[in-house]
């Protein structure tokens, strides 16, 4: 801990000693005594003539620097004291092991109130500086703030691991993080979520999907559950459990919601009233790949029985059933006349398809390994595919010439989607970053990093936001702050 006077630093040990020490002289200026256990915290007030400290032996203690005089001793926890903290407004918050809070008030008396907040597995406590925010940092990789005057929760959650240490801005906007996933994590705290609803899933994240009017985002994930999000606040509107959905996508206007997963079969439902609206059940294996067509009218899917089928939503009909050689489809892409769809499948080759007559139109060939997904953008004219090859391509859908490689990725490349206009895309890779490409010049205009591989993505046109959802069952939230179309500038929502 660094003192407001010149050079001089703070430190405690399991000596139950605190030292101060004279970094210009190299040597201990002054020697604290009186914690009978372990010291495990300290921090120095605003005033920067006091030093608070908790220690095993259940107590809090405030030393004034500047005299010889014995400290204040603080009683009242019955667990040993973990995290500290004093405000600039005289209020003192300490932790104890046992999840208690105590806020200390009213010098040189000193009250204490125990707070409704129960944090668990808290490593260190911080005020902001008008003193009406406790910022936490836990071993469950999350920092929880606590509200004193409203006594509510917040959660700023995106660390993969051990949440050790935590500071606020003077101004009271940011918290900086640290944590054992070996990043620091800069939050805005006008963005924080306050809701007690968990946020992310326990699971991977097999898919992620915006709704028509980009207000609601739909993840599905292993944890067997479907999560409705609010975009607007990043918050988890509603949890439908007991879910086993693989594929997600979904319809313009009216918003429908179309899903399938390991049974063969895809379903239509409402969101609003979250009741089945029409199923297909004709394929004879798990569906891989699912497709709406621009029109909105037809559903074109893929499946492990090695058949690519077009269905109508409306009356649940077959309208076309195309019979593959041993592949796979993983990812279908239509274009915008609703009329043809390429195919990614178990090899490293593209197809595409005639919706209405079902014949092969062409190939494109380049990848050297299994295309892992696939899309039609800049207003039809280009396709665009990410591979386990480590890379992307971007190819003429006239001509099947290839327009662009785009490399960066130091893993798979497991999902794309098209940012408004079509002439830039992002994707999510295994290498636990999303990148965002220009596929006319094949530039990449901006690189995020998560602390898991990212399974799949999609795009927020609306808000020109990108959300993604990675292997430790988290989804995640970036925004552009500029014109994306002239500027490669990025923002972060976490």
């Amino acid at each position: 801990m660094s003192l407001p006077s010149p050079a001089r630093v703070a430190s405690i040990s399991d000596d139950r000693t605190i030292k101060i020490w004279d970094l210009s002289r190299q040597e201990v200026v002054k020697v604290l005594w009186g914690h009978t256990a372990e010291i495990n915290c300290a921090a120095i007030a605003a005033d920067g003539y006091s030093l608070v400290s908790g220690g095993d032996d259940r107590t809090v203690r405030i030393w004034r620097l500047d005299s010889e005089g014995a400290p204040v001793v603080l009683r009242g926890h019955s667990s040993r004291v973990v995290a500290v903290a004093a405000s600039a407004t005289g209020r003192v918050i300490s932790v104890s092991a046992d999840g208690v809070a105590r806020l200390w008030t009213g010098e040189p008396n000193w009250e204490s109130r125990i707070l409704r907040w129960r944090p668990e597995g808290v490593r260190s406590v911080t005020f902001t500086r008008d003193g009406n925010m406790v910022i936490a940092a836990a071993d469950d990789s999350n920092v929880h703030v606590w509200n004193c005057a409203s006594e509510s929760e917040g959660v700023l959650e995106g660390h993969s691991d051990w949440v050790n240490c935590v500071s606020a801005t003077p101004d009271g906007r940011y918290v900086l993080s640290g944590s054992d996933d070996s990043t620091l994590k800069l939050w805005d705290l006008s963005r924080m979520l306050t809701t007690t609803t968990p946020r992310d899933h326990s699971d991977r994240v097999r898919a992620v999907v915006v709704t028509g009017d980009g207000s609601t985002v739909l993840s599905t994930s292993d944890d067997h559950t479907l999560r409705i999000w609010d975009v607007s606040s990043k918050a988890v509107r509603k949890i439908l459990r007991n879910q086993h959905h693989w594929l997600l996508t979904c319809t313009a206007d009216p918003p429908k919601v179309v899903s399938s997963g390991s049974s063969g079969s895809c379903y239509v439902w409402d969101l609003a009233t979250e009741q089945e609206l029409q199923r297909f059940t004709r394929h004879h294996d798990r569906v891989r790949s699912l497709a709406i067509t621009p029109c909105g009218k037809r559903i074109v899917s893929g499946g492990d029985d090695s058949t690519i089928r077009v269905w109508e939503i409306d009356s649940g009909r077959q309208l076309l059933k195309i019979q593959l050689e041993r592949q796979w489809p993983r990812s279908i892409g239509v274009t915008p006349d609703s009329r043809f769809a390429v195919t990614a499948a178990e090899t490293s080759t593209l197809k595409l398809w005639d919706l209405e007559t079902g014949e092969e139109v062409r190939s494109f060939r380049g990848h050297t390994a299994r295309v892992n997904s696939v899309l039609v953008t800049y207003g039809g004219r280009i396709v665009v595919s990410a591979s386990d090859d480590l890379s992307l391509r971007a190819w003429d859908l006239a001509t099947c010439d290839l327009v662009q490689v785009m490399t960066g990725h130091h893993a798979k490349v497991n999902s794309v989607a098209a940012l408004p206009g079509g002439k830039l895309i992002v994707s999510a890779s295994d290498d636990c970053r999303l990148g965002v490409w220009d596929i006319m010049s094949g530039r990449l205009i901006a690189m995020f990093t998560v602390e898991s591989p990212v399974l799949t993505c999609a795009v927020i046109s609306a808000a020109v936001e990108i959300v993604a959802g990675d292997r430790s069952g988290l989804v995640h939230f970036f925004e552009f702050q500029d014109n994306i179309s002239e500027s490669s500038s990025p923002g972060t929502r976490s």
